[in-house]
């Protein structure tokens, strides 16, 4: 009679958000869990950030692949959700990695495979762009564009 029993439930950061001008924590079910100051986002580096509408409904699925290898996962900047159907992810080194809008995951499969080749951070690479499935654009700094066909 005299026992209270609690559940505690801890809520794991996975991304910040932006949100009337304040930044929030989200776990991974896009669920805003505490609201931080904008001066305190550089504290948070390893934490990605969103952007784009709807971004936070769709950030339990690209956990799902990007979170696979953790070495990457942690230059992950932030995570764009473009047009309400795609993301595009930017490393901390600057290259942004354009997912297509189906099959986003065989994209990032294939990223994973061509920097394990090549470590793509080795190069200045301003732009590595899956969108379409039978080739792979790579967008240099110093503005020429290499072509690889699968």
């Amino acid at each position: 009679p005299n026992i209270l029993h609690l559940v505690v439930k801890e809520h794991v950061p996975k991304a910040m958000i932006e949100d009337d001008n304040m930044i929030f924590f989200v776990d991974a079910a896009g669920k805003k869990i505490l609201e931080i100051e904008p001066k305190q986002i550089h504290d948070f580096e390893n934490i990605m950030m969103l952007y784009g509408e709807n971004a936070v409904l769709y950030l339990s699925n690209l956990l799902e692949f990007i979170e696979e290898d953790s070495e990457i996962f942690s230059y992950i900047e932030y995570g764009e959700w473009v047009g309400d159907r795609r993301w595009d992810i930017k490393l901390v080194n600057g290259v942004k990695i354009m997912l297509p809008e189906i099959d986003p995951e065989r994209a990032w499969r294939r990223f994973l495979k061509i920097n394990k080749k090549i470590n793509l951070f080795d190069y200045r690479i301003k732009s590595v762009d899956f969108r379409l499935d039978d080739r792979i654009f790579f967008k240099m700094k110093n503005r020429k564009i290499l072509e690889h066909i699968s």
